[in-house]
């Protein structure tokens, strides 16, 4: 039988990483508008404005496959939580069960 190790903690700050980039993602549009605005010189306001255009669009397929793997994480981190969870009480309640009915298989 081969050991599953899976550090839960990293995996939970992925997930909660991930989170972050989306939510930076989906606020960054407001921002570079409103720094093309801020230029003060209509040419390089309408060239910041065109790059923010052309980023917009990359940045929205950026997102979605962020948002696909930061899905897919929390979905891995919940699993593996939950196994971890069950297969911990599992193992406290069959020892409960083998102390119950052999009192002198267990050490005190």
């Amino acid at each position: 039988m081969s050991d599953l190790k899976l550090d839960l903690q990293l995996l939970h700050q992925l997930k909660d990483d991930l989170e972050a980039i989306v939510k930076e993602f989906k606020n960054a549009e407001d921002f570079s508008d409103g720094v093309a605005s801020a230029t003060g010189h209509d040419e390089l306001s309408g060239l910041v404005h065109d790059f923010a255009e052309k980023w917009n669009i990359k940045r929205e397929k950026m997102l979605k496959n962020v948002e696909t793997l930061q899905q897919q994480i929390a979905a891995i981190s919940d699993n593996f939580t939950s196994v971890d969870k069950d297969l911990a009480k599992a193992l406290e309640d069959a020892a409960a069960d083998v102390a119950k009915n052999n009192p002198d298989a267990v050490p005190s």
